[in-house]
């Protein structure tokens, strides 16, 4: 394992190229500037490295077997996601326990959360009041596939994927069990318009308590998280009340936030990480 960590962080260094065209288009593009390895702290990473496939074996363990309670839940059912509250209920347990025992596996077992105080009224009237049940989406920042595991502990991760994730094994079909949005890019027929209705649908329905809340990344990719980009318009075309969710995360070691890093390499070093939050 520690050949893969080095190899990683070879792959990783690969890419951070400095020349004039590269500093002007970071400085340009920030949200998607490339961070050096060489502020990781390689020793630690090292250390852990011999862990590391216990880690990944303990987190991939857990999913499937979030996979196989999927299964059970809708053996019998002819539409494989959920189409009432108790179900819905039901999906969001097992996504709890998967999302806290991977957290826990891969030594991200500190979770802390707040809620600000916010205070619209000045934009939407006087009687209005501050509400956190029923809404139609959650919106979030998105820096890292791993912001998928931290939802996991608040609710299935219900995104909007494309229709090639159907043929992932055990992602694919866990995504469909939880009530996942498929879009085909490769269809030239469908419009956004097309989905523009279909998240609209979704979003009423878990407004009336029937479905789980979309959770849309509305900045549509993933940063480095040091800076906001413009949003897209599919969560709040329908005007629809939305939960805005912001992830943040704390290491010592490596940075989470993955930006523009290649999955692999970057699972890697979580697996290889001592510990964050």
């Amino acid at each position: 394992m520690a050949l893969a960590l080095e190899y990683s962080l070879r792959k990783l260094n690969s890419m951070d190229v400095k020349n004039e065209r590269v500093e002007e288009i970071e400085k340009k593009y920030g949200a998607f500037k490339k961070v050096n390895t060489s502020r990781f702290s390689r020793i630690p990473l090292f250390m852990c490295a011999p862990f590391a496939l216990i880690k990944l074996f303990l987190g991939w363990s857990f999913f499937s077997l979030g996979g196989v309670c999927l299964f059970i839940l809708f053996y019998s059912q002819k539409e494989k996601y959920p189409t009432n509250k108790a179900q819905t209920d039901s999906v969001n347990k097992i996504f709890f326990y998967v999302g806290r025992s991977i957290l826990f596996a891969s030594g991200g077992g500190r979770e802390s959360r707040s809620r600000p105080k916010v205070d619209y009224k000045e934009y939407l009237g006087a009687d209005w009041e501050a509400s956190y049940e029923n809404y139609g989406s959650t919106i979030s920042n998105h820096t890292s596939w791993y912001d998928t595991v931290s939802q996991m502990v608040m609710q299935a991760p219900t995104n909007i994927a494309k229709k090639a994730v159907l043929k992932m094994p055990i992602v694919g079909p866990m995504a469909q069990m939880i009530g996942c949005i498929f879009i085909d890019r490769e269809d030239k027929t469908s419009s956004k318009k097309d989905l523009m209705d279909t998240i609209a649908q979704r979003q009423q329905e878990a407004m009336d308590g029937k479905l789980n809340p979309l959770v849309i990344y509305p900045e549509g990719g993933t940063t480095n998280g040091s800076h906001l980009i413009k949003f897209k318009k599919g969560p709040f075309s329908a005007l629809k009340s939305v939960k805005p969710v912001l992830i943040r995360y704390k290491s010592d070691y490596v940075l989470i936030e993955s930006g523009c890093m290649p999955i692999i390499p970057h699972m890697i070093l979580i697996a290889c990480c001592p510990s964050f939050q």
